[in-house]
Formats: structure tokens, C-alpha cells, sequence
């Protein structure tokens, strides 16, 4: 698992979330710990609250775990906090974007993650609405759910406090938040206590006006009814005349004259201190509010429910029906991954059904699909034409690729009707002709397999073979066939056999790929060194040979052979680079230098070929020239 920042956090990853706090121009710590709240692509809807860390002066930053299953789009991080512990409460809103793990995908390697380009995507919803568009909208009509387990049960509950507060002139409102201690209160009923009314009946204690004598009671309340009674009992006048009154089994004295104390009942987002002040946030309520004591209730509410497919539709939106009867609109939300998450405690004997439309693919496995496309298309012959990632791939390639992920999508969708459940989907919901119906969606699926087949092989016989020069319609040059690029046998290319590096003359080398082994040469890539693989080297019989002279030596070349020319940004054939600079290599690093003489013929002489699919070109002697093609080559005759 990696960490992510806000402008890419991805499901199922960790992302770091920082944010900078300026107070007159300057960064400044704010005192206590800020509070951050992870909001729903509303902006209001708190998801979690997550702990601050601080970063350096005036930064801080928080992780926070991005669901696998949580839609995406653009979520909010908003951060409360206050300068000093007697100033007001401000607040900090910032973006970040979620986006789906599986629209990363590297296509040269496994292990590693490679963000999707945009053609990539396009892609994807070229197979999904051209090829396979039934199969990633499947309904599904009242399925029953199955009751489970929270697996997180934390993530539901409720935290009740009930402060008990200082002053006897206090008046909050339902509904008001106040900040303390890093967290947030919101209030669950309404208090006004002042002196000319102590028995108002939304305060948490009451006396009977006939009497001086009182207790004060503790705050309990059941997780299902903490809103309804958050006022501590009161004594009726029957009962305050008595000598000597119990509460929270402890006696007090007749004599002595109790105080009522008032209570403030609130959802916090995490545990306050001892005491101190809350400080509003919003609403009407006072400013700020001092406490002694407080006590703590915890409510859990939530019922799940999960359902036999995933990945969801998220349009059209979920239906959700409640014991048959009626259908809910809201107190519930999916994952869009098989669950159901209702707001409240469920009875035991509730149940609800839901209809939705879900993707018999998901976009992970079309990425696949179109992966194997793109290997499926490099393994065409001529082999010299391949492509690491869709990105690079020519226009013409795409219909073969989307192709045949097509037929991949079709032959999971035929082996998946011998399933049951998939029969059922494909088949219809009828129990009693599900298999038959199953079986002749099967067919269909074979002859549209059959079909798609026959296209792909006589699309993929003309993809590549079309673009080999016509002899009938033009006459090429000698040196554009690469097959005529020749070297002498006595070339040396510095390169890695196996893994070790070594500089070998190319004969050497043509024995070494002959035995198995896996050979790299050093290359001109991006205006730097690299090593690439070579694909091929083999024998070009026998040509005349021209001698460059440079620098730091000399080669032996064919005159139809192209060496680099860094004047130009070119390559050049051998017999036209007299006038142009040559690219060497000198001490490790790229030089650009000038021939000290022009070409000089040399003699006939045994030559060799080889062929760096990637950089295309190679350093033989010490000089920058063009690879040749194996597929070209034959084409030339082996002359």
C-alpha cells in the first residue's frame, strides 16, 4: 500500500492529506490539535474524522485510509481549529480527488502501478458500448438480502456526552456545534437556564418551585432513545419534603440546599477533557460554554446487507424495498460494491430487497482484457513492430486490440453460463427454463465468439504487412530497406550477455544470440545512454565496405547504412554523411564531433545485421548508428 496526495487519492490506498495554516502572513501552529473532518462528495456528509499530525511550523497533515468501495469523484477535507483557546473557531475546507485502482494499470510489467491515459479509458468504453454493453448493465430485480456482520463497527456508532455545566445562565440550541479538545459537539436538545426560570423543561434538572430541597441525578440514556430524555429526574412536591432524599445511592442531608445542575446532551466526534469551554462553531447558541464534568454514552446503529453480484451501476440508482411492502428512499446508502447500509437498527424479522443493474465486468478486468489485445497484436509478424503500452500504439492497431478483448470479455461470459448463478443472469429469471434459456444465450455468445474470430484473423493478417513498401507502386531507395545496413565482422558493441557487461565484436555476439543467450547493446535514448534488447543479429552475406574516420576511431559500414547526424536530428546514409557532424560516444557521454575525412572505400567482406526494436539504433566503434529491420531484411532478398 502506498500514500497518496490530495490530487490522486486512490481506493484502497492511504492518502496524505496537508494542509498550511497563516496567521497575519506568517505560518503559526494553532493551539490544541486541529480537527479534521473527511466529507462526502456533498461537502456536508462526514465520512470519518481523521487525527492531525504535525508537519513542520504551521503545516500539518492527515492520513486517512480511502475505502476500496468508495465512489469517485471529488471529496473534502475541512479542518477546524482556533488560534488561541479564548478565540473564536474557524474553519479550513480543501479538495481532493478519488480515483479507482483499477484505472492503473502497467503494461510492461507486472508489479508496479501506471496511471491509465485518457486513451486507455477511451478504450475501455469503445468494448464496453461497441462490443459487450448488455454484459455491463445486467439487472437484477428484488433480490432479497442477506443480513451480515458490520465489519467495522466503530464506523456506525454514535458517542453521546452529557456536560455538565458551570453556569446557571446557558442557552444552546438543537442542532448547534461547539468545539473542544480537537472534536466536535453538536447538540441534541435545546437548554435555555437562566435565574427567573430553573424548571424550564428542556433543562437536564428541574426543582419544584415549592421546595429549595433537590438532587441532582446522573444522565443515562439508551442508545435507541438518547434524544428523548437527556434531563436528569426530578422530585415532585410529594416527595422534596421529605428529610432526607437518595440519588445515585448516596444520602444528603434535609438541611442543605441543592443546586440544579444543567446538562448539555451532544454527538461528539471523539472525548472531550475533564472539563473546560465550548466554543460555538455554528448556530445561536452562547460563545462559548464552560462545563465540569461530562459523561460519556455510546449508540450504535446499522444494519447491512449484502447481495450475490458486485460493481454496481451507479445509474440508474438503487431501489431498495422494505419487507415487500414499500419501497425507501432514503435512511440507507450502497457501496455500489454488493452492500446495503441502513441508517437504523433493523428488527430481526425486517428484511429489504433490492433491484439493481450491475457490470458482469469490471473496469480492472477490461483493462486486462485490452493488455492481452496489445500482446496479442506485438505477436503478429513482423515481429519488429511491437509496443509497450496503448498509449504509443498506433490508430490502426486499436480495432484489433479492442478485438480481441472482446473475444477474451466472450469466452469468460461462455465458460460462466455452466454456472448457475451466471445461467440465471444470462438465462432469465425463471427457475424452471433458466438452463434452457441459458444454454441458447450460450450459443449465441459461441457464434458471436466464432465470428469475432474470423475478423480479428483477417484484420490482423493486413495490420502490419500493409505498410511493406509496393513494389508495383513505388521504388524505395537502397538504404530505407534496412537489411542493407551492414557492419563489419570485427565491429565492437558494448553491451550485456546474460546480464554481464562486456564490449564483443558483433560476430560474437551473432553466436551468442545463436546459443540462447540474452543480449542488451547500449544505445542513444532521449538524448542519453541506455541499454535496450536486441531482437535479432544475423549474417548479411558479403558487401563493399566504407571506412569512417572520427575522433576517437574509425568504422566499417555499407554506404546504404544510416549513422546519426546530430546537426540535422537525422540519420544519413553513408555515402551522403560527408559534411555532417557524427554523434559518438567519448568517455562515457555523448559528444557531437566531425569527420576527419570523408568515406573511403574499402573492400567486399563478410557483414552483419542486427536489429534494437525500442531505441532503434545502436553505438558500434564508439559511433551512433541505425539498427536494421530482420522483417525488411527478407523482404530485400538476403542481398
Amino acid at each position: 500500500m502506498s500514500i497518496q496526495t490530495r490530487t490522486n487519492a486512490l481506493q484502497n490506498e492511504v492518502v496524505k492529506l496537508f494542509n498550511t495554516f497563516s496567521f497575519n502572513g506568517t505560518l503559526t501552529n494553532p493551539v490544541g490539535q486541529p480537527m479534521v473532518e473527511i466529507l462526502d462528495c456533498d461537502g456536508v456528509t462526514v465520512l470519518d474524522i481523521v487525527s492531525a499530525q504535525l508537519d513542520s511550523t504551521g503545516t500539518y497533515f492527515a492520513s486517512w485510509y480511502v475505502p476500496a468501495n468508495l465512489p469517485l469523484g471529488d471529496y473534502y477535507d475541512r479542518w477546524t481549529f482556533q488560534w488561541a483557546s479564548d478565540s473564536s473557531v474557524e474553519e479550513q475546507t480543501n479538495i481532493f480527488n478519488v480515483f479507482s485502482l483499477s484505472s492503473y494499470v502497467n503494461f510492461v510489467s507486472n508489479g508496479s502501478s501506471v496511471k491509465a491515459s485518457n486513451r486507455a479509458r477511451q478504450l475501455i468504453n469503445d468494448l464496453k458500448f461497441n462490443f459487450i454493453h448488455e454484459a455491463m448493465h445486467k439487472p437484477v430485480y428484488w433480490e432479497q438480502g442477506r443480513r451480515i456482520r458490520q465489519e467495522d463497527q466503530q464506523k456506525r456508532r454514535k458517542s453521546y456526552y452529557y456536560f455538565e455545566l458551570s453556569s446557571e445562565h446557558s442557552v444552546a440550541k438543537e442542532g448547534d456545534i461547539y468545539f473542544h479538545n480537537g472534536n466536535k459537539y453538536t447538540v441534541t436538545k435545546t437548554i435555555y437556564n437562566d435565574s427567573s426560570s430553573s424548571t424550564d423543561s428542556s433543562s437536564t434538572s428541574s426543582i419544584d418551585s415549592s421546595s429549595s430541597k433537590s438532587i441532582t441525578s446522573s444522565s443515562s440514556s439508551d442508545s435507541s432513545s438518547s434524544n428523548s430524555n437527556s434531563s436528569t429526574s426530578s422530585l415532585d412536591s410529594s416527595s422534596s419534603t421529605s428529610s432526607s432524599s437518595t440519588s445515585q445511592g448516596l444520602e444528603y442531608d434535609s438541611e442543605i440546599t441543592y443546586i440544579p445542575t444543567v446538562i448539555l446532551s451532544a454527538i461528539g466526534t471523539g472525548d472531550p477533557q475533564d472539563s473546560g469551554v465550548l466554543t460555538l462553531v455554528s448556530g445561536c447558541g452562547d460563545q462559548s460554554i464552560e462545563f465540569s464534568d461530562v459523561t460519556k454514552k455510546m449508540s450504535k446503529f446499522t444494519t447491512i446487507f449484502d447481495f450475490a453480484f458486485k460493481n454496481w451501476n451507479q445509474d440508474p440508482r438503487p431501489i431498495v424495498r422494505l419487507n415487500n411492502t414499500r419501497i425507501v428512499d432514503d435512511g440507507w446508502h450502497a457501496d455500489y460494491q454488493g452492500k446495503i447500509y441502513m441508517d437504523g437498527l433493523m428488527a430481526p424479522e425486517d428484511f429489504i430487497s433490492v433491484s439493481y443493474r450491475f457490470s458482469y465486468f469490471s473496469d480492472e478486468e477490461l483493462l486486462s482484457f485490452l493488455k492481452f489485445g496489445l500482446q496479442m497484436m506485438n505477436g503478429i509478424p513482423p515481429a519488429s513492430q511491437q509496443y509497450s503500452n496503448l498509449e504509443v500504439v498506433p490508430l490502426t492497431w486499436d480495432p484489433g486490440i479492442v478485438l480481441w478483448a472482446a473475444i477474451t470479455a466472450l469466452k469468460r461470459i461462455v465458460f460462466g453460463l455452466n454456472c448457475q448463478e451466471v445461467q440465471l443472469i444470462f438465462g432469465g429469471p425463471d427457475n424452471i427454463n433458466s438452463e434452457e434459456a441459458a444454454k441458447h444465450a450460450q450459443q449465441i455468445f459461441k457464434d458471436l465468439y466464432t465470428e469475432y474470430n474470423e475478423t480479428w484473423k483477417e484484420f490482423a493478417e493486413n495490420v502490419k504487412s500493409k505498410r511493406l513498401p509496393g513494389m508495383a507502386i513505388a521504388i524505395q531507395p537502397e538504404y530505407t530497406l534496412p537489411g542493407g545496413r551492414c557492419m563489419s565482422s570485427d565491429t565492437y558493441i558494448k553491451c550485456r550477455v546474460n546480464g554481464d557487461p562486456c564490449e564483443r565484436t558483433i560476430s560474437d555476439l551473432y553466436k551468442d544470440m545463436n546459443n540462447g543467450k540474452a543480449i542488451d547493446v547500449l544505445s542513444m535514448h532521449n538524448g542519453e545512454l541506455c541499454y535496450f534488447s536486441a531482437s535479432n543479429i544475423w549474417k548479411s552475406g558479403q558487401k563493399k565496405t566504407y571506412v569512417l574516420n572520427y575522433e576517437s576511431g574509425s568504422i566499417r559500414l555499407s554506404e546504404e547504412h544510416l549513422v546519426y547526424s546530430p546537426s540535422s536530428d537525422s540519420y544519413h546514409p553513408v555515402k551522403d554523411i560527408h559534411g555532417k557532424s557524427v554523434m559518438i560516444v567519448k568517455d562515457g557521454n555523448l559528444k557531437e564531433v566531425e569527420l576527419l575525412s570523408p568515406p573511403m572505400e574499402h573492400e567486399v567482406e563478410d557483414v552483419y545485421d542486427i536489429e534494437v526494436p525500442i531505441s532503434e539504433n545502436f553505438i558500434g566503434n564508439g559511433i551512433v548508428t541505425h539498427n536494421s529491420r530482420w522483417f525488411r531484411y527478407l523482404f530485400k532478398g538476403g542481398s
